[in-house]
């Protein structure tokens, strides 16, 4: 195996073992009391009630943090009431992150970062 493909190996698994330790607020609707779950992955565990999925999530490449774009066109439907915000560390970066469903962009983004997230079609 070539010594750069052994560097490489050596970073993911490293990545891996630091992976996350996340705090995940979820309002369903205002007024009504928040849902708190926390998730740690390697191994998958917290009161997450998909800690398997939502680890596999947090292990891809996917970006499911990254805020829409300022100026981003986006369709005017409204998803729901639903907000989120998750705090905590994904591969040795800190995450702040607040989600909402109030047009197509942030829907699209929520929908990127469900099993993080809670998936509001489902009931």
């Amino acid at each position: 195996m070539p010594h750069h493909q052994k560097e490489r190996e050596a970073t993911v698994t490293d990545e891996r073992r630091q992976c996350c330790a996340l705090e995940i607020i979820v309002w369903e609707r205002p007024g009504v009391a928040p849902r708190v779950y926390s998730v740690r992955c390697d191994p998958p565990s917290g009161g997450h009630p998909n800690p398997h999925g939502a680890c596999d999530l947090l292990h891809s490449d996917v970006d499911i943090f990254a805020p829409v774009p300022p100026g981003t066109l986006s369709t005017q439907m409204y998803g729901g009431p639903q907000r989120a915000v998750v705090t905590g560390t994904r591969l040795g970066r800190a995450v702040s992150a607040r989600f909402s469903r109030h047009n197509g962009a942030e829907i699209a983004r929520w929908n990127r970062a469900v099993p993080v997230l809670p998936d509001p079609t489902e009931r």
